[in-house]
């Protein structure tokens, strides 16, 4: 049961007699049990001993020709350690080999360790154990090597994945390098290496983003988008770069030209625009993180006008926006949602209602020279700016609007509203007086007060 680099140096009174099965049991038991006793004596004596360190400790109650052979407390334990690896195996003990194997502080010897495990085809075992050992490519080398033996506990890549998925920050290149071939042959699977699944730790969460970005971008960009999308909604990122690349992973999809491929194909890559556009306009107005002007210049696509809007809006351009929506699209009632979102009282959104005012009214003129709108065009357009008028009179600094309104418009019109907004500004006027003498009258009970306490 001795490692073989120690057998030589073993000197035996006599031939050790044959034992029976039986008789072999119970004598590696009662090796197990003097070997745990030994490593326990040797740890509790030797107080001051770092992990690690070669402390030149000899004669401490040597055993047999072992405890002779070896002259350090470290190697003592190396020993007892790979005596107690070979007890396990040869009592085909699992728990115990996985036990001992797997404990960082294990003195097993590396080499001895490696030629038990292999020999006796403990595969599981020896991943765990070189783990211990900080021989991360050593275990990542030989579970890529048992991924194709369906009758080895090594089969498919679902032991590289949890492998790689505690590795942490600092291993990202070797996260990089054997990830590769589980994101080539089980992508979605693949992808939870930098993810997670709810039974890892919160490693994968510290690898650097655009390292990872990287890697999924060899191999699939449907793996890059769910990776962003993961990383915003369940990692809360804020970093403006990741989401101005989700964003263009979105639009990518939508405006990939169309395959050429059958209808039913067809039918599905339609579907897949569709789904991203719906989260690409969702994401544009949700999230406060992305950069509008460095991302508006890719947004001048025939399809993507109402998305353009919404980064117009950010950037405070209403004018460009509100003109998208009445000149290109042609639908008011969008102008006024965008106008109901952008509206302040104050500062650059405080304007938005007159400006598309502005745009209604100029709306019948094509520009051209040749051609001038018709009495229908005019009267529908005085409509549509009244009706904003009616509804909106309290976001519109009436005197503006009616400088913008036609010539033609009769004052017989224009007066509920031109009422309704000096009303308005008397009651304003109203409320500035009696808050102007309300703040004189406390003043004046403060001084009251104040000289009848002094006094």
């Amino acid at each position: 049961m001795v490692p073989e680099e120690f057998r030589f140096q073993i000197n035996l009174p006599g031939r050790v007699p044959p034992f029976t099965a039986s008789e072999m049991e119970t004598a590696i038991q009662e090796l197990i049990h003097f070997l745990l006793e030994m490593k326990h004596r040797y740890i509790n004596r030797v107080i001051d001993i770092d992990e690690g360190s070669d402390c030149n400790i000899t004669h401490i109650n040597p055993s047999n020709g072992v405890g002779k052979a070896a002259t350090t407390i470290k190697e003592k334990i190396q020993v007892i350690d790979t005596t107690l690896l070979r007890c396990y195996i040869e009592t085909n003990n699992n728990t115990l080999i996985e036990s001992l194997v797997r404990m960082p502080d294990t003195r097993v010897s590396l080499q001895e360790g490696e030629r038990l495990l292999r020999k006796n085809e403990k595969y599981s075992e020896l991943v765990l154990f070189y783990r211990s050992r900080g021989h991360h490519k050593k275990a990542l080398q030989l579970l890529q090597r048992h991924s194709d033996n369906a009758e080895s506990s090594l089969h498919g890549c679902e032991a590289t994945i949890s492998y790689l998925q505690n590795l942490g920050p600092e291993y990202i290149d070797l996260i990089g390098e054997y990830s590769e071939w589980v994101l080539k042959s089980h992508p979605r699977d693949g992808l939870r290496i930098f993810i997670g699944d709810g039974t890892c730790c919160g490693e994968v969460e510290n690898l650097p983003r655009q390292r990872v970005l990287s890697f999924l971008r060899k191999r699939d960009q449907q793996l890059v988008m769910e990776y962003l999308e993961h990383v915003i909604w369940d990692w809360s990122d804020t970093n403006p770069v990741i989401h101005n690349e989700l964003i263009m992973q979105y639009h990518r999809i939508v405006t990939s030209p169309a395959e050429c491929c059958g209808p039913v194909n067809a039918e599905e890559e339609n579907g897949k625009r569709e789904e991203a556009r719906n989260k690409l306009m969702m994401f544009l107005n949700e999230s406060g993180y992305y950069s509008p002007a460095s991302l508006l210049a890719h947004f001048n696509s025939n399809l993507l006008h109402r998305e353009r809007t919404v980064l117009l809006g950010r950037l405070g351009q209403h004018h460009q926006a509100l003109t998208i929506f009445t000149k290109i699209l042609g639908d008011i009632n969008e102008a006024l949602e965008y106008c109901q979102r952008h509206y302040v009282p104050h500062g650059n959104g405080s304007e938005v209602y007159l400006i598309l005012l502005k745009l209604i009214v100029t709306s019948a003129d094509t520009g051209s020279p040749n051609h001038s709108p018709n009495s229908e065009q005019i009267q529908k357009v005085v409509e549509n700016a009244l009706d904003i008028l009616k509804n909106y009179l309290n976001c519109i600094d009436l005197p503006q609007a009616l400088k913008i309104l036609p010539d033609d418009v009769k004052m017989q019109v224009l007066q509920p509203y031109i009422r309704t907004s000096l009303n308005r500004s008397g009651a304003n006027c109203r409320n500035k007086q009696i808050s102007r003498g309300l703040t004189h009258s406390l003043k004046l009970q403060v001084r009251v007060f104040w000289y009848t306490n002094v006094k």
